[in-house]
């Protein structure tokens, strides 16, 4: 009777689980001389049998409370029949002497809390709620007899009491999860929206896709973030941002400048159509990557794709479509290195929320560098207009004014001029009326080159360099007072359109002779070498593919004249432009001379560059074509 008094102490109203289930243990063991003890509940909801505490031979397994063995009603069949259908206590007295019963009963004498077939005693008390168990108390003592009639109803009485303060544990413990979920909820909805706004408020692509990558991974505490977009014929994504929260993929390609580290993120690339990323996205709304799938998405990857697939060390990678409406616009791809990691439900549906704001966002932005663009070229447009009209109307009134006044002379001075002014005033007449051929049929030609982009219909074929300069030569001798020295091997052969050719060679050295004094020499030289020899920013490295170094030759045009500034030194290949903006330079000419060289030497698969430029000194333009071998002389 003592002891029934003193359960009534012993179990206060705690709603700790932690603290309960102690308390039960000691009391227990002030009891009955116990050797171990396993504590036992099920969850109707989850319908899973749930260890959370056990001693083994007095041996305390920690941990339990918080990652519990978990169980099947179909792996406790024993369990299942004494505690939830017989709903009984369970009292072995002499376990040694009752084999039989060892055997009937092994489920419950070994598991969480060892191999309890040793000892001497056991006892099983359901736990009722009721008329329904939450659960069962299993006692094992190394004495025989142990458990007498009146521990045993000190202990059913302990168990009925504490039951009921388990239950209340159990659902405080419930009511505290609740809250630290609505808690973790309000935290990342939170964190969401300040994601979202951030991403919304941004107009530069770039800046909004690098504030995309790392929210994403900031808020499902991913290691490893990359947008890959979609390019515009859907072959390939090409990898816009990335984000490292160790920062190592970060600093393998960190270099001096924004613009490089951009570029070598843009390498990774990973194929799309007809790959399975085309398959799998065209199936969910996200899908996962394991070890063999980008295994083999590394294997159909060019060289930066496969390098990023295999150096992050990703055991599987969470992909989540970013879609503007129904159109694909690139795909998030989420994880962390060395890790085979699944997220969580509410973490996808997080990550599905970000993306589909982004993608929205992504839209705008790219709407808006396309008005920005188009805006700027419109003013780019007008401004050549206005250059085009102040030159055209500059440049013809000049030759216009000659023609017009050497025509007058001779209307007025017809009666009594001499053969010899006749032959002065046609030769004046004549030259102005070429100037005005020549600038007519520079912007004629430049209107007919169209955009940048547009491609220039050529005939392609094997010319002789040298051929190509003593004929542009000649045809400019007859008007120039300077000396054309040339220097080209005449076993030098190009592959090129021989009229464009020509011209580009003409242009070059009438620059050279215009801005040069009448003495100077205007030097022509021509080299092989081979594409990657060529200056720093000249060279064209995607045709430098697999080991390849084609040969090339280098052409030069140095002259002595006053050199350009270094302001001009890049706009002189613009439309409308020249090196010398004054007006009333004696020097004639519409300012597309070298827009048009420039369009043509690239059109034939070369470049045009000023190499040098020396006040006062002069300057040195430089091309190259592609070089081929001199073909069979017909017989």
């Amino acid at each position: 009777m003592k002891r029934l008094q003193q359960i009534s102490t012993a179990f206060p109203s705690d709603v700790i689980l932690s603290k309960l289930v102690e308390n039960v243990y000691q009391f227990v063991t002030a009891v009955v001389p116990i050797s171990s003890m396993l504590l036992t509940f099920y969850d109707r909801d989850t319908k899973k049998i749930y260890d959370i505490f056990a001693i083994d031979h007095g041996k305390r397994l920690e941990g339990l409370h918080e990652q519990p063995v978990i169980a099947q009603q179909s792996d406790r069949p024993c369990w299942w029949h004494v505690t939830q259908e017989q709903q009984s206590t369970l009292l072995i007295p002499a376990i040694q002497q009752e084999p039989e019963s060892v055997q009937q009963y092994e489920e419950l004498l070994k598991g969480t809390w060892g191999d309890q077939s040793s000892a001497e005693s056991f006892l099983l008390l359901p736990m009722k709620m009721f008329t329904r168990v939450v659960g069962s108390l299993s006692l094992a003592s190394m004495c025989p007899d142990a458990f007498s009639a009146e521990d045993i109803l000190a202990l059913e009485t302990m168990v009925q009491q504490i039951t009921v303060g388990i239950e209340n544990a159990k659902l405080y413990d419930r009511a505290n999860q609740s809250v630290k979920k609505a808690r973790q909820r309000e935290e990342s909805l939170a964190a969401m929206n300040s994601a979202l706004l951030a991403i919304s408020s941004v107009l530069n692509l770039t800046e909004l896709l690098h504030k995309f990558v790392e929210t994403s991974a900031k808020l499902v505490q991913a290691g490893l973030c990359t947008f890959f977009q979609l390019t515009p014929d859907r072959e390939e994504l090409v990898a816009q941002a990335i984000y490292d929260s160790t920062g190592k993929w970060k600093d393998a390609t960190q270099t001096g400048s924004r613009e490089k580290h951009d570029d070598l993120i843009e390498m990774i690339r990973l194929p799309f159509h007809n790959s399975l990323l085309a398959e799998m996205v065209e199936a969910g709304s996200f899908f996962y990557l394991d070890t063999m799938m980008l295994e083999e998405l590394a294997q159909a990857s060019g060289e930066g794709g496969a390098i990023f697939l295999r150096e992050t060390h990703s055991h599987k990678m969470l992909m989540i479509p970013v879609r503007y409406q129904t159109e694909i616009v690139g795909i998030l791809a989420v994880h962390t290195p060395w890790q085979d990691r699944v997220f969580r439900p509410e973490e996808v549906s997080t990550l599905l929320a970000i993306s589909s704001q982004a993608a929205s966002a992504i839209r705008n932005a790219q709407l808006f560098e396309q008005i920005r663009d188009a805006n700027a070229e419109l003013k780019r447009m007008d401004k050549l207009k206005d250059e085009f009209i102040v030159t055209a109307s500059h440049e013809l009134r000049t030759p216009l004014s000659a023609i017009s006044g050497y025509a007058s002379l001779l209307k007025r001075q017809s009666s009594r001029i001499t053969p010899q002014q006749v032959l002065r005033y046609g030769t004046k007449i004549s030259g102005a009326t070429q100037q005005l051929i020549d600038l007519v049929a520079n912007m004629t030609e430049a209107a007919k080159m169209g955009a940048i982009d547009k491609k220039l219909e050529l005939q392609v074929g094997p010319v002789q360099l040298l051929a190509a300069a003593e004929i542009a030569s000649t045809m400019l001798s007859i008007n120039i007072e300077q000396k054309i020295i040339m220097h080209i091997d005449p076993q030098l052969w190009v592959t090129c359109d021989a009229l464009p050719l020509r011209q580009v060679i003409t242009n070059l050295l009438d620059n050279a002779a215009k801005y040069s004094p009448p003495t100077g020499q205007i030097v022509i030289t021509a080299s092989e070498t081979t594409l990657s020899q060529l200056p720093e920013g000249q060279v064209d490295y995607s045709k430098l593919v697999n080991g390849e170094d084609p040969e090339v030759v280098l052409v030069r045009v140095r002259d002595e004249g006053d050199g350009i500034p270094l302001e001009d030194q890049e706009k002189i290949f613009e439309k409308f432009v020249r090196a010398s903006r004054s007006l009333t330079t004696p020097v004639r000419g519409s300012g597309l001379g070298l827009y048009i060289c420039r369009r043509y030497i690239e059109a034939m698969g070369g470049k045009l560059w000023l190499e040098m430029s020396v006040p006062g000194e002069g300057s040195i333009f430089s091309f190259y074509l592609p070089r081929m071998e001199a073909p069979p002389i017909e017989s």
